[in-house]
């Protein structure tokens, strides 16, 4: 992706997400294999090459079973905004990684690792 349009991505994302949050806040997710912020600025291929490599690096998260329940455990509960703000809280605290040069909560990477598990 070009720096140019990560950068109009990452502001009208910014301006979007605030009511598109508030308009699903009450809906719920089946599968956390699909990182939501991340596809508004990434494409599939994108997101499985930063899944494969967060795999290798947490080597002993290479499971679906292992991860979904990770993930389960992380956010506590399935609807986009417990989502959202258990990613914000982790970028707060610092539970971040940093994979080909994209900072990603910790969440993040664990969504993009399920996603390349399950594709």
């Amino acid at each position: 992706m070009k720096r140019r349009k990560f950068i109009i991505s990452a502001g009208l994302t910014s301006l979007v997400l605030p009511s598109l949050l508030y308009c699903t806040s009450e809906g719920s997710i089946e599968d956390y294999s699909h990182p939501e912020t991340l596809s508004n600025i990434l494409d599939e291929k994108e997101i499985d090459h930063l899944g494969k490599k967060y795999l290798e690096i947490a080597t002993d998260e290479n499971n679906i079973e292992k991860l979904s329940k990770l993930l389960s455990s992380d956010v506590g509960g399935r609807s986009l905004e417990a989502i959202h703000k258990a990613i914000t809280q982790e970028f707060k605290s610092g539970t971040t990684v940093q994979i080909q040069g994209w900072i990603l909560s910790r969440i993040e990477a664990r969504q993009c690792a399920l996603y390349s598990l399950t594709v």
